[in-house]
């Protein structure tokens, strides 16, 4: 067949009179890169219609015999037909087929996004955050059923009643929850009905009220007031006298916001002059009305102008404040501007303050002030002070997430009048890794309370993972209540004795050295576990991420072949204290330990001290191993991988002695959360004011449970996630199931390239470690809830097997 004319392309080499006759003329419009889902729709459901579905389904039959005898005929009309719906280039790329059904598996496999897992997601959050914004109800309601469409059409077809219920429902959620605050009362009306009605008639319930008659209570913003409203920070001091009980205002007839008439509108007739003023304030601790702007100051809107310049292009598709933070870092973070995507969203954060109706009484939580380290080469004081000043004072909160490692509160001077929260951030991920900085937590809200023109109005924890390094949430929560610094050394000997029911010399004399190494880490580098047991690099064997080569070197006292740490490589573990003085405080919990053995806070911490030793040790022995293979040493490359496999083992039978490092309690508590045993196999969803998704055929509590301390769910067949490992976890089960098999085949490829002199082979084995990961996922292996063998013996086996043995 030859190509298609641009001339003939409306008819597609069909007369005009076929295809008046075509079923297909009543398809809308023609297939093109983007719309396949919708396009397959139709076609399949007009092919059905007219008895032809066969055609595309099944294969050339071998028999011509029933309704397969005009089989010739009927391929070549549907061809005909199939042709005449798809755009020009399409239909060139499969004009040469032979078949109805060859054209519909080629296109399939070109342009269906079905098993687009990023696509699909990116509908639902699309659809999540679609709003009414002042248009027309029957548009938005139109627009929103078309995604809907869209996004039903990823999904296999399912005679399931209660997910097509579910889904409805969902539907229907999301459509309220979007209109304009002209419908609140009715909105309102229909949630607490004893039934919610579906979307078709809550949208004929909505389109019979007379808007023009609607009025609410006055929540419109007060932004442009002067900083006097006072907030639950500032009542006094400020001029806190706030609006009272407040009338019944206006709704604009062609905005449809709150508080002012067509005649005074903005998005009508353009922002007044005095809009454009904004706040100056020189002093802290009194506040100046506004006034009209100086060149030395700078408006919200001129932060949006600099950030555009900043980002570029991608800045741009961040259409309004509406628009989701998390769409807007996602997509800046998976284009390689992480950073500036953190900009953009903390900018538009405060921007839905700037520009939408401010509850009276509400109170903005500016998440993360750590926006202003992420790029501080943006963020000088003008930048940050016109950020914070878009809101009036009392009415925003600053958490200051990071403040134990890099306190933002002291470059942003005091966040420049707005009240803030010293927060203590901490953990990653969940991570189980011995880990703080005393000192720091001891002292800085103290600091930060008693400083000048201090803005500081509590304490906070916003760690991603609890249930680990106890000894830092204590001292943490007690913050709360000092009004002074911690001598934290004096404290710690006391925390020893608390802990362990009685005064032991040797144990106050390991957690002295504990609280001046594993719990003094000032280099401010923050950490998330990266030890090569729970995070196997995914690269070739001495190769970074970069390309460069991995550069070791041999210390000649103890021949130890140790990483050079002057790189921050993804394959360099974080360390911050010298391992020989943990290691003593392990040998001292050991020798005082036969007198406290039975307290479950001694096992605990037993348990968790010998884990970290261990966890280094096998990032040596990690590196010793990579070394050898660079330099063809199989015989040493054997002995460190058989060393690396054993620690793993042991490392397991130890966790597995106590109850709080199993895997199987993770899980079955996972599973507890089903209502009734159908719901393993029905749709899961997480629904919310803020996101929701949809997990269909994998949406098991145990499978997401499995997912999440894992591979997490965007990898492909030879890639990992990009979060893989981000929740790693030392878990009995976890190790021995998980961990060790991709230990285990990382280094059989290892060994065999050496002994074949062959490179490795990264592709297979990816291939085979993210099938094998895949595979667990899915899985329903049954693990321990319940801690076995003696954790003091246990610990003491494996310090004599690994330590006491070595001259590590």
């Amino acid at each position: 067949m030859s190509e298609i004319s641009s001339e003939a392309n409306n008819s597609s080499f069909v007369s005009s009179g076929e295809m008046k006759s075509s079923p297909f003329s009543s398809i809308i419009s023609k297939m093109n890169a983007g719309n396949y889902e919708m396009w397959a729709m139709q076609v399949k459901r007009t092919l059905i219609a007219h008895d032809k579905e066969h055609l595309i389904l099944e294969p050339e039959p071998v028999q011509k015999v029933g309704k397969y005898t005009t089989w010739f005929k009927d391929n070549s009309l549907v061809m005909v037909w199939i042709v005449g719906t798809l755009s020009q280039n399409i239909a060139n790329e499969v004009l040469h087929k032979e078949s109805a059904k060859d054209m519909w598996d080629s296109l399939a496999a070109t342009y269906s996004q079905a098993r687009n897992e990023t696509r699909t997601m990116q509908l639902h959050h699309d659809v999540h955050q679609m709003r009414q914004d002042g248009r027309p109800l029957h548009t938005y309601y139109s627009s929103l059923k078309s995604m809907f469409e869209r996004l039903n059409s990823y999904f296999p077809a399912c005679k399931c009643e209660q997910q097509k219920a579910y889904r409805d429902m969902l539907m229907v959620g999301v459509f309220l929850s979007g209109l304009d605050s002209v419908y609140e009362s009715a909105k309102n009306q229909m949630l607490t009905s004893p039934s919610i009605p579906p979307i078709d008639e809550a949208y004929s319930r909505l389109s019979k009220i007379p808007i023009s008659a609607v009025t609410v209570p006055d929540t419109t913003s007060a932004m442009l007031a002067t900083r006097g409203r006072g907030g639950p920070f500032f009542a006094k001091g400020r001029g806190g006298r706030g609006r009272g009980n407040a009338p019944a205002r206006p709704v604009c007839q062609f905005c449809n916001r709150i508080g002012h008439t067509v005649d005074k509108c903005w998005q009508k007739h353009g922002r007044p002059v005095f809009a454009n003023q904004t706040v100056s304030t020189d002093s802290l601790e009194q506040p100046k009305p506004p006034h009209t702007a100086s060149s030395s100051e700078l408006r919200v809107d001129d932060i949006l102008s600099q950030l555009r310049n900043l980002i570029g292009d991608r800045a741009h598709q961040v259409p309004d404040p509406s628009t989701s933070l998390v769409t807007t870092a996602a997509s800046a973070s998976s284009s390689g501007i992480r950073k500036r995507g953190a900009i953009a969203a903390g900018i538009i954060g405060i921007l839905s303050a700037y520009t939408n109706s401010f509850e009276a009484d509400a109170l903005m939580l500016f998440n993360q002030g750590w926006l202003f380290s992420a790029q501080s080469s943006f963020w000088k004081p003008p930048q940050m002070k016109a950020l914070l000043h878009s809101v009036p004072f009392g009415k925003m909160v600053v958490l200051d997430l990071f403040a134990d490692v890099k306190p933002i509160w002291l470059r942003a001077s005091q966040f420049y009048g707005t009240p803030y929260i010293w927060c203590m951030l901490h953990n990653f991920g969940g991570n189980l890794e011995m880990y703080g900085s005393l000192d720091a937590i001891a002292s800085g809200p103290v600091d930060a309370r008693l400083s000048q023109n201090s803005t500081m109005v509590g304490v906070g924890l916003c760690m991603e993972g609890i249930e680990q390094n106890p000894v830092v949430y204590e001292l943490m929560a007690e913050m709360a209540f000092r009004s002074k610094k911690v001598q934290v050394q004096q404290w710690i000997k006391s925390y020893s004795h608390r802990r362990y029911g009685q005064q032991h010399m040797q144990l106050e004399s390991a957690w002295d050295i504990l609280y001046r190494t594993i719990y003094n880490c000032t280099d401010g580098i923050a950490d998330h576990n990266r030890d090569f047991i729970v995070e196997l690099p995914d690269i070739s064997p001495g190769v970074e991420s970069n390309g460069k080569m991995l550069h070791f070197e041999v210390n000649e006292r103890i021949k130890r072949f140790i990483l050079s740490e002057t790189d921050l490589a993804v394959t360099t573990p974080h360390l911050w204290y010298p391992p020989k003085e943990v290691i003593r405080a392990l040998q001292l919990f050991l020798d005082g330990g036969y007198n406290v053995a039975g307290s479950p806070t001694y096992r605990y911490d037993l348990v968790d001290l010998t884990r970290q030793v261990l966890s280094k040790f096998a990032n040596q022995v990690y590196r010793e191993a990579i070394h050898a293979f660079q330099v063809n040493d199989l015989h040493y490359l054997t002995v460190q991988s058989k060393k690396f496999i054993d620690l793993i083992k042991d490392i397991d039978i130890l966790l597995g002695s106590n109850d709080n490092f199993l895997l199987g309690t993770w899980l079955e508590s996972a599973k507890r959360l089903r209502t009734s045993p159908q719901e393993k196999q029905q749709l899961i969803c997480n629904f919310n004011k803020h996101f929701y998704l949809f997990l269909c055929h994998f949406g098991q509590y145990e499978w997401n449970a499995r997912t999440q301390v894992t591979m997490w769910y965007d990898n492909t067949k030879t890639k990992q996630s990009m979060l893989h490992d981000y929740a790693n976890k030392y878990w009995s089960g976890l190790l021995e199931d998980y961990y060790l098999p991709r230990a285990s085949t990382y280094f059989g490829y290892l060994l065999k390239s050496l002994r074949e002199n062959r490179s490795f082979p990264l592709d297979q084995w990816r291939g085979e470690w993210i099938a094998y990961s895949n595979k667990w996922q899915a899985g329903s292996q049954l693990y321990s809830v319940k801690a076995t063998g003696d954790s003091f013996s246990i610990s003491r086996s494996l310090f004599r097997k690994y330590i006491d043995a070595t001259s590590y």
